[in-house]
């Protein structure tokens, strides 16, 4: 059976991803291990790896999320960056993350400092935090 773009939802595809054999399900089980013991970032680069291959940095920047949102939404980044490896692409899905589970005003504002001449990044930006808020349930 073929999946068109048309079918393919989310369930179908964390289904898929739950079910697959290959590295990156034992990959998402180890993310599920490392952030059920809260641990140390050092164990989750030396276990997930950090490296530019996605079945490396993309269980780790999950990783880092799960072990390090509840802090905030600037160590989360931080955790992230100071990870070690590929850490432009782990902090920017890491900061999506965070950004979408904290809200834009999360966000310091000397990191913004750069994008204020930008007013359509930045509305940008919050469209899509508002979005995925809406979408979690989350948005009052």
């Amino acid at each position: 059976m073929t999946t068109t773009p048309e079918d393919f939802g989310g369930d179908h595809f964390v289904s898929l991803l739950r079910n697959s054999a290959g590295p990156l399900s034992a990959q998402l089980s180890a993310v599920r291990t490392l952030a059920n013991r809260s641990a140390p970032l050092a164990d989750i680069a030396a276990e997930l790896g950090t490296r530019t291959r996605a079945r490396e940095s993309v269980p780790t920047a999950l990783a880092v999320v799960a072990v390090t949102v509840h802090r905030g939404f600037t160590e989360c980044v931080e955790s992230a960056v100071g990870i070690g490896g590929d850490t432009d692409t782990i902090g920017a899905m890491v900061g999506a993350c965070a950004g979408a589970l904290h809200g834009a005003s999360a966000i310091p504002g000397s990191w913004l400092i750069n994008l204020a001449g930008d007013q359509d990044v930045v509305q940008e930006g919050r469209r899509y935090a508002d979005a995925i808020w809406d979408h979690l349930g989350l948005n009052a």
